[in-house]
């Protein structure tokens, strides 16, 4: 009863300070529609002189938004960057897409057909009302590798790394709001043990792709150098000490940013859209993540 009482006391106090952010939105407050682009340089042992300057790029969590923000359209930021790569980490559609974010997609997929691109699905891939006509468009573009628990090679400059990709465990919590259980690495793990099986073990370096970051350990027991996750939409509300995302969806260590477990590094991504039961943000923008490898 006393934890029922609490939870509800704090979503009575998280709904005061979405009202309070949609009120500063009003007044001009809001980063609803500002994208960042953000760099993070990534440095390891393991990569040789040859890689030195791969650029990775990762959309993920666009939800319902169109390609326009306030910087820029996205197409042109993806192509400021001039990726090697492009990962997609899930929740590219929502629950409620119609035919608009289909379109939306279909000229991300056009405008880079040639960049070499991998995906993971996200919760809403699982249950959203467009997922038929969002794999069939996935499906017909023979540049971009559907990744559901298993791995692949790439080779850049002559050298070779995997690339893994697991699905999302919403299908095992049954759970469709995204909430986690508390044993949710022990629902992930046979996925993430799937996936490192299937990488070449002549390989030394391996990514990951997981729509979900909270599963560090994991990736760290497993051997995986470098994951790529969204999710979290990095809150999309903050009001401090209070973070929409963070408290109704169950606690969340791995938020946004850079996070590190023995030899694993772990980039969250704050996404590219929002979620659709709250179409705004306040204090967290949107996000164009971007890697660049860097030689030791």
């Amino acid at each position: 009863m006393i934890k029922n009482w609490v939870r509800t006391t704090i979503q009575i106090l998280l709904l005061i300070a979405v009202f309070i952010s949609t009120i500063l939105s009003m007044l001009g407050f809001s980063t609803r529609q500002l994208l960042e682009v953000t760099n993070y340089d990534y440095t390891s042992e393991k990569l040789p002189p040859e890689m030195d300057g791969f650029k990775i790029v990762q959309i993920t969590d666009l939800h319902n938004h169109d390609l326009e923000y306030e910087n820029g359209n996205l197409l042109d930021l993806i192509r400021e960057q001039n990726p090697d790569i492009i990962l997609y980490t899930g929740d590219l559609i929502d629950h409620n897409s119609k035919a608009d974010t289909i379109e939306t997609l279909r000229a991300i997929f056009n405008e880079f057909k040639d960049v070499p691109s991998y995906m993971v699905e996200g919760n809403h891939e699982t249950y959203a009302k467009m997922t038929e006509e969002f794999w069939a468009l996935v499906d017909s573009y023979s540049n971009i590798t559907y990744l559901r628990d298993t791995s692949v090679t790439y080779i850049h400059n002559g050298f070779k790394f995997n690339i893994s990709g697991i699905h999302d465990v919403i299908e095992q919590n049954g759970d469709k709001t995204g909430y986690f259980k508390k044993d949710s690495d022990l629902d992930i793990e046979p996925f993430i043990k799937e996936a490192k099986e299937k990488c070449d073990p002549s390989c030394s370096f391996n990514l990951l792709l997981s729509h979900r970051p909270d599963h560090l350990k994991m990736f760290d027991k497993y051997g995986y150098d470098l994951v790529l996750s969204g999710h979290t939409h990095g809150g999309q509300v903050s009001i401090f000490p209070l973070n929409y995302e963070y408290k109704l969806n169950g606690e969340r260590r791995y938020m946004t940013g850079k996070f590190e477990l023995g030899n694993t590094t772990l980039l969250v991504s704050n996404g590219q859209g929002f979620s659709g039961k709250m179409p705004f943000r306040y204090k967290c923008p949107m996000q164009l993540l971007t890697v660049t490898f860097k030689t030791k």
